[in-house]
C-alpha cells in the first residue's frame, strides 16, 4: 500500500468480512454480509459495503460462477433491489 499510502507512519486498517445468512435455494448457495474497508483514496476512513454472494454449481461439479453485489446502501435499498434485476445468462455453464 505504499503506493496509495503517502503517510509513511500510518497504519492502515485491516479489512474484515463477515458473511452470515447461508442459504440454499434450487441449488444455490447465498450468503449476506458486509465487508469493512479503508479507502485511502479520497476520505481516508473505513467504511462498509453490504454483499451478497451466490454460488452457482454447473452439472459438471468442477466448475461454479460466483455473483457479487456490493453496495453501501442497505439490503432493503433499491440499489441492491435494482441489482437483483441483473441476471445471469441460461447458458451460463455452458462452454
Amino acid at each position: 500500500m505504499a503506493v496509495v499510502n503517502k503517510e509513511q507512519d500510518k497504519i492502515l486498517p485491516k479489512t474484515k468480512v463477515n458473511l452470515l445468512n447461508k442459504k440454499i435455494t434450487k441449488g444455490i448457495e447465498s450468503y449476506k454480509g458486509n465487508i469493512e474497508l479503508h479507502d485511502s483514496f479520497i476520505t481516508k476512513d473505513t467504511f462498509t459495503l453490504n454483499v451478497e454472494t451466490m454460488i452457482h454449481r454447473c452439472s459438471d461439479e468442477e466448475s461454479k460462477i460466483l455473483v457479487f453485489r456490493f453496495s453501501p446502501k442497505g439490503f432493503d435499498h433499491e440499489v441492491l433491489n435494482k441489482l437483483h434485476d441483473v441476471k445471469l445468462n441460461d447458458k451460463i455453464c455452458e462452454n
